[in-house]
């Protein structure tokens, strides 16, 4: 083939790729979303009492928690979470199930007056349900932590506990 038939093929090979329309593709965000309006009680400030009947806490994520791929989200529940401990209360359910926490059975809350409640909620199951684990994200999989500080009032009427 000679210089001249090289140029005219490779021009109308180049029309034709410049003239052809490139697809245009919409990436649509599809895994774990968290609408944070829904979450009940609003995150911020929360508070509590030692009061008999004011003691409870109920964290729900049910109307807030969103996952079109239809992968099996979990939500993993601390209160004052520190990696070094080794023990920490800690809760792992599906978004469905609130968290209900009792300032009045919780081992933490008779010399703490604020506590820190996070929930980590993940869509993909992390490999070893260990403290840290669920706070990295798995492969593909996505996480959200949503943050609650509980304010303890005074009060030593824990409903006879």
């Amino acid at each position: 083939m000679g210089a001249v038939a090289r140029v005219l093929l490779c021009t109308a090979a180049m029309t034709c790729l410049s003239a052809c329309p490139l697809p245009q593709y919409e990436i649509e965000p599809n895994g774990l979303t968290v609408d944070e309006s829904l979450v009940l009680p609003a995150l911020g400030l929360v508070t509590a009492s030692r009061q008999c009947g004011a003691s409870l806490v109920s964290f729900d994520v049910s109307a807030a928690v969103d996952d079109p791929e239809g992968d099996g989200v979990l939500v993993f529940w601390y209160v004052n979470y520190d990696p070094a401990l080794p023990t920490l209360h800690r809760k792992v359910g599906s978004p469905a199930e609130a968290y209900d926490f009792d300032v009045c059975s919780s081992a933490l809350t008779p010399t703490d007056d604020r506590l820190l409640v996070e929930a980590v909620i993940v869509d993909r199951t992390p490999p070893v349900f260990d403290a840290e684990r669920p706070r990295q994200p798995t492969g593909d999989g996505n996480l959200e932590i949503l943050y609650w500080v509980v304010e303890i009032s005074e009060g030593n009427a824990c409903c006879g506990i």
